[in-house]
This record gives structure tokens, sequence and C-alpha cells, in this order.
């Protein structure tokens, strides 16, 4: 039997939750100074990340762990028509297992990324605001459109929009309305408070170390029943100051709150989420 994501509300809990990445400590430079963050990618240029990514949840008294790892290539793409920045991911050397107890378990994802390009439509400042597939890829709707966005933004980071020296803090608001405009309390809302930590070097680059604090509510509906609860989580991003990529990036965070089925039965749920971002040589 093929496991999937409790009913349909296990994984997608992540799709909101999961919004950046992190990071390391930097060695700090002797003389610090105001920086401007934000990506700057050269048209040619490909950056190769390694992303990691453990999730655990309580599933009527069972765990449940989904470790997944992949390569993932960005490259500067061609600007909308109405001109904003383009990044191109290109998604490979994916594997993905399932744990339930200790028996591993066969995982089918309802969305095969293998050899997939992603195209993310980035605001002046950074964040994700539209993604789209390279192509035709079977699976793709809204929800998978969410998705990504969340992968993207977590190779993207969020800039204060001017130069800041350490110190510095500056805040994304977090909205994704509810599914029927007008109706009913947003799917998600909440905030990521980022801090500029320092100004450092790693393997001799001129580095900025972020940190971010995240909150959130969470609402979702499905045939089955709706969800409410709370994503929380700390992250830590090392940024390359000349270029604004990420470096190196870590995420931990976790969503609590309360599921309830179309029958009237409640039960708490329980999520922790760790992902890992490196950029390899």
């Amino acid at each position: 039997m093929h496991c999937r994501p409790a009913p349909g509300i296990g994984l997608r809990l992540w799709i909101m939750a999961g919004a950046v990445l992190a990071f390391g400590g930097a060695i700090a430079l002797a003389k610090e100074k105001a920086v401007k963050l934000g990506l700057a990618l050269p048209a040619g240029k490909v950056l190769h990340y390694k992303v990691e990514m453990q999730q655990e949840s309580d599933f009527r008294g069972m765990t449940m762990a989904l470790n997944q790892t992949s390569a993932v290539e960005m490259s500067r793409a061609d600007s909308t028509k109405d001109g904003k920045a383009r990044i191109a991911l290109k998604f490979s050397k994916i594997e993905i297992s399932m744990m339930r107890g200790d028996e591993i378990v066969p995982y089918e994802p309802e969305l095969n990324l293998e050899g997939q390009t992603l195209l993310a439509v980035l605001s002046a400042r950074g964040e994700i605001v539209d993604a789209e597939p390279r192509g035709i890829l079977s699976g793709w709707g809204e929800e998978a459109k969410r998705s990504l966005m969340q992968v993207a933004q977590n190779l993207c980071v969020y800039s204060p929009g001017k130069p800041v020296e350490p110190g510095a803090t500056w805040t994304l608001d977090l909205l994704q309305p509810a599914p029927a405009p007008g109706k009913g309390e947003p799917a998600l809302k909440g905030t990521v408070e980022y801090t500029l930590e320092e100004i450092g070097k790693q393997d001799g680059v001129p580095a900025a170390t972020i940190l971010g604090k995240r909150q959130a509510q969470i609402r979702a509906e499905t045939p089955r029943g709706s969800m409410s609860g709370e994503s929380t989580g700390n992250l830590e991003m090392r940024v390359a100051v000349d270029g604004g990529w990420v470096l190196e990036s870590k995420l931990s965070g976790q969503v609590t709150g309360t599921i309830r089925s179309t029958t009237g039965e409640e039960r708490k749920l329980g999520q922790v989420l760790k992902i890992e971002c490196k950029l390899q040589p």
C-alpha cells in the first residue's frame, strides 16, 4: 500500500508552514558596515544546491517520518512581460523515503519533480510572488503552485530593501486568503521577523548571517474535514554579500493544532520540520 500525506492535510501544512531557510554563524569582520542584501544573479551563472528535508508527524498514535533529498540548480531566467525578475529552479537526484514507526513504507509523491524546472517570479525585495513550470507538469495546480513557491522562497533571501547594519530588523508579512474570496478567515496569516545578526566571512567570501522568527495562524479545509493551528519556526540564513545568494541555510519549525473530521471527530496535530540547504562547489 502506498502512503500519502495524512488525509490531504499532512504535507499541505508544510506548504504553508515552511516559508524560508537558514544558516550558521559567520566569522565577524573586524569592521562591520551597512550592506544591501538582495539576489543579483548574473546571466549565465548557475548555483548548485543540496536540499535535505526531514518531516515528522504523529498520526493516530503512530509517528510518520518523511525524508527527502534533492539537487536544485538555480539560474537567472527571462523577466516577465511587466519587468519582474524570474529565476529557474531545476530539480534532480530526488530521493524520498517514508517511515511508519520503525517500518519503511512505499511512498509516491503527488508531484514528480525529477528533471522538472520551476520558473519563480520575485518582487523587488525577493519575495516569491508567482510560479509556473517550464512546460507541462502532471499534477500541477494551485496547491502544487503554493508548495513550490515556498521551496523557491527558501532559496531566496527577503531583503530589507535598503542598506542595513548588524542589528537591523525587518518584517515579511505572510497572507494566504481563504479559498473562496470574502468567505472565512485567511488560510495563512502571520509574519517572519528578520534580524541581520552579523557580517562576516565564509570560506573567504563576505557573508551576512540573518536570523528569522516565524509565527503564523493556519487554517485548511478538505473534503474530509478542517484544520486550525499555529506555525512557528526559527530561521537562520547565511547570504553572500556580493550577489545576494544563499550560501547555507537551516529551518527548524513546527505546526500544532486540531483536525476536525466531517463526522465531528477531533484529534491533535503535531508536526516537526527541519530543512537544510547548502550551496555546492
